[in-house]
């Protein structure tokens, strides 16, 4: 090893523990709560400081990792992935629902690193089936092409998830 420091280096787990109490959070849901609508980039750059060669030593895909490990029942999945979609859909559609040159293939991002988020994040069974289901209601409502959800109080957020993810249902 050439000693060169990464986002993987190291317990990084531990080191966004400490961070995120450093910060003043007991959990990442705390933090993530504090920051809704907030892409998981803006976040570790938030939390992360810059190493050598100018990254930063907490990456996004890391708070995603620890966001859905620390689950512990299928009613915090089903807002985890909410609140996930939010965040990748705003990450993936800086204009907007419809907008820009490559919307479809930033929607289809979006999906792909949404459901496989919710698919391997948890153990809990039938996860990515609601993730699926949820995206295609979502499909089916017919976003206005500028629309970018802001929280997961989004009406449309709102209902894909009461039609394809119900709260009664497990996960």
């Amino acid at each position: 090893m050439n000693g060169t420091l990464t986002a993987w280096s190291g317990n990084w787990r531990d080191r966004i523990r400490q961070r995120l109490r450093d910060a003043g959070f007991a959990t990442i849901h705390q933090y993530l709560r504090e920051f809704p609508g907030a892409t998981y980039l803006e976040l570790s750059d938030r939390l992360g400081c810059t190493i050598k060669g100018g990254g930063k030593d907490i990456a996004a895909t890391q708070l995603q990792r620890i966001q859905f490990e620390e689950i512990s029942s299928t009613c915090e999945l089903r807002d985890a992935a909410m609140d996930a979609l939010v965040r990748l859909l705003r990450q993936h559609l800086k204009k907007g629902w419809n907008l820009g040159g490559h919307a479809e293939f930033n929607r289809a991002g979006a999906k792909v690193d949404w459901v496989s988020l919710v698919a391997t994040g948890t153990t809990l069974p039938n996860a990515a089936t609601h993730a699926d289901a949820v995206w295609n209601r979502l499909i089916s409502l017919e976003p206005d092409s500028y629309w970018r959800p802001e929280s997961t109080q989004d009406p449309l957020i709102q209902d894909a998830f009461n039609h394809a993810w119900p709260f009664d249902q497990e996960a």
